[in-house]
């Protein structure tokens, strides 16, 4: 309780509502990306595919870039 109150009692309570504002937005941010697709589709790499592309793991809503190799090439 100490803490908080120094925080008030310095002015900083504003600075503290501040970022505690901005990490709610950017976990809200971050929690609405798999939500953007269509049932069905996944996100990769911030696009809707059906599959997931090569050097990505299937995580179900969403493709976790794990490098690799695509296919292809020599």
């Amino acid at each position: 309780m100490g803490t908080y109150l120094r925080f008030i009692q310095t002015g900083r309570a504003e600075e503290v509502l501040r970022l505690a504002l901005a990490i709610a937005i950017l976990a809200a941010s971050i929690a609405g990306a798999a939500a953007a697709c269509r049932p069905g589709l996944k996100e990769a790499a911030g696009a809707c595919v059906a599959a997931c592309p090569g050097g990505y793991e299937d995580r179900g809503a969403t493709c976790v870039y794990r490098g690799g190799r695509s296919g292809g090439g020599q």
